[in-house]
C-alpha cells in the first residue's frame, strides 16, 4: 500500500489501527503553541506522493484549522493524491440559514475541507444539504448494527422524520419494514407520535437517529412506544456524545443502546472502520 497515513496524537489508536489494515505506514503529526500562543504543526518529513490523513474535525474550530494547515503542509512537500478519512466531521447539523444574519457553519466547512482534500470519507453525516457542501469531494459512508442483530427485531423506526433514511437503510439491511415518528415541540418538552394506523404493539422495535447528545429524543420515542405496548425498544445511533451517559440515562427505557463511534472514547466500533476502510479502498484502487 502506497499511501502514508498521518493524524494527530489524540486520535493515535485510530491512525495505527487503520494504517495497519490498509498495510500502510503510519506517523503521528508534531503539534504546538507558539510563546504568543498560535498553533504550529509538522508534518511529514518525508515527501509521499500519496497520503491519507485520518481523524476527526471534532467541534473546537482549532481542530479544523489543525486540519486545514496539515493538508497546506503536505501539499507544499510534494504530496499529489491527499485524501481524509474523518469519521466524524462537527457542524453538520448547521446546514443552512433558520434567521437572518446566521453563518451555516456546516456549509463553510464542507467548502473549506473540499478545497483542501480530494477526497473525503465520514459515517452518516447529518444531511444532503451538508454532503452538497463538499462539492462531491464526500463518500457519506452508512453504517448499520453488526450482522447478529439480524433476526432480532420486527420493526424500525425513525424517531423523527429527519431519521427516515437513515431508519429506511437500516430496515431493508435487516429486511424488515420502517417507519418515522412524529416530533413535536411544546416550548421546551419534545413530543412523539404514532403514524396513524402503524401497529407496535408486542413487536420489538429498534431505534435509529443520526446522533444523540442528551439522549432526550430517543427517551420520548421510547416511552411512546412503551405506553403502546411494544415488546422492547433497543436503538442505534451512529454517533454518541458519551455512549456511557446515554447508557446510563436510558437504562430501563432503551436496552440495547448502539454506537459506531463514541465522541467521548474515541472508539470506532470495527464494523464501521472496516465500512470506511472499504469505501477508501473502492474510490482508490486502480
Amino acid at each position: 500500500m502506497p499511501f502514508l497515513c498521518l493524524g494527530f496524537p489524540n486520535e493515535a489508536t485510530l491512525v495505527r489501527r487503520i494504517a495497519s489494515s490498509l498495510r500502510a505506514k503510519s506517523c503521528l503529526v508534531k503539534t504546538g503553541v507558539f510563546p504568543a500562543g498560535e498553533t504550529w504543526i509538522k508534518g511529514s518529513e518525508e515527501t509521499p506522493r500519496d497520503c491519507l490523513v485520518i481523524g476527526s474535525v471534532w467541534e473546537d474550530p482549532a481542530s479544523l484549522f489543525r486540519v486545514l494547515l496539515l493538508a497546506e503542509s503536505l501539499r507544499a512537500t510534494g504530496t499529489k493524491r491527499l485524501f481524509l478519512l474523518a469519521p466524524w466531521i462537527a457542524y453538520g447539523r448547521q446546514d443552512r440559514v433558520v434567521f437572518p444574519g446566521d453563518a451555516p457553519a456546516g456549509l463553510i466547512t464542507g467548502r473549506l475541507l473540499s478545497q483542501a482534500f480530494d477526497h473525503i470519507w465520514t459515517l452518516d453525516a447529518h444531511s444532503e444539504r451538508f454532503i452538497g457542501s463538499f462539492a462531491g469531494k464526500l463518500t457519506n459512508v452508512l453504517t448499520e448494527p453488526p450482522l447478529k442483530t439480524r433476526g432480532s427485531f420486527d420493526l424500525v423506526l425513525a424517531p423523527d422524520q429527519g431519521a427516515r433514511e437513515r431508519a429506511s437503510h437500516i430496515a431493508k439491511k435487516l429486511r424488515i419494514p420502517s417507519a418515522a415518528l412524529t416530533k413535536t415541540r411544546d416550548g421546551q418538552r419534545v413530543c412523539s407520535c404514532l403514524p396513524r394506523g402503524l401497529e407496535v404493539t408486542n413487536k420489538r422495535i429498534l431505534l435509529v437517529d443520526d446522533m444523540a447528545d442528551s439522549g432526550g429524543t430517543l427517551i420520548v420515542a421510547a416511552e411512546l412506544l412503551r405506553q403502546a405496548r411494544a415488546k422492547s425498544v433497543a436503538a442505534f445511533v451512529p454517533h454518541a456524545l458519551d455512549l456511557k451517559k446515554l447508557q446510563k440515562r436510558t437504562k430501563g427505557k432503551i436496552e440495547p443502546l448502539l454506537t459506531a463511534f463514541d465522541h467521548k472514547t474515541g472508539r470506532l466500533a470495527p464494523y464501521a472502520q472496516d465500512a470506511l476502510k472499504r469505501a477508501f479502498l473502492t474510490f482508490t484502487r486502480p
